[in-house]
Parts: C-alpha cells; sequence; structure tokens
C-alpha cells in the first residue's frame, strides 16, 4: 500500500485543537470511526470532508472512495490525542515514517497544552 500524509487532516486537527474540540485520554477503540461510520459521514459531508479526519492516503485505492482514507484521528466531531498516538504508532510499525512524523508534529501541541 502506498500512502502519503494528507496535509488537510494536519491543518484540520491543529484547527480543532485550537478551538477547543479534542479529546485527550479517550479511550481509542471506543471513539475511532467504523467504516460504516466513514461512509455514513462522507454520504452527508462529502468525500472532501471525510478526509479531513484521515491522517493519510491510501494511494492504490480509487480516488473519492472510502477506502482511500486510512490513519483516522477523530471521531468527526472532536480530534482524539488517543487517535493521533494510534496513528503515530500505527505508522512507525508499517514503516510510514512521513505519517509517523506529521501525528508526531500534531501531538507536539497537545504536549505544549499540557505543560502549562
Amino acid at each position: 500500500m502506498q500512502v502519503k500524509v494528507n496535509p488537510t487532516a494536519v491543518e484540520h486537527a491543529l484547527q480543532l485543537i485550537g478551538e477547543g474540540k479534542y479529546r485527550i485520554n479517550s479511550v481509542w477503540r471506543d471513539n475511532r470511526p467504523t467504516p460504516e461510520a466513514l461512509a455514513r459521514f462522507a454520504a452527508t459531508h462529502g468525500v472532501d470532508e471525510a478526509s479531513r479526519w484521515y491522517l493519510g492516503e491510501n494511494l492504490d485505492a480509487p480516488a473519492g472512495s472510502p477506502e482511500r482514507f486510512v490513519y483516522p484521528i477523530g471521531d468527526f466531531s472532536n480530534v482524539h490525542e488517543t487517535g493521533i498516538r494510534a496513528a503515530r504508532e500505527r505508522a512507525a510499525v508499517d514503516g510510514q515514517d512521513d505519517l509517523a512524523d506529521a501525528a508526531e508534529s500534531v501531538l507536539e501541541l497537545f504536549y505544549r497544552m499540557n505543560a502549562c
């Protein structure tokens, strides 16, 4: 699978954090979007809006399809620190260093916020 960083998702995550639309220490397995939730969200809000919630883009999947989105980072309402950590860890295991670095850059904002 050929994957690239979705810079729109990085910007979206940083924006949501700045707006206070985030969750820290959530249980990611309980909040992670299911394929069905992604399909519903994409049908209602469009594929471009849905893509903003996924850190990676699978270039082997058809453009405009939900299968193109990988490494979710939120629940379509809030960005989850645990989702970003999960994306970073999975990307590192998958050898997707650019994705792991992108996730780390978003996590740095969480770390700075909690340092105060």
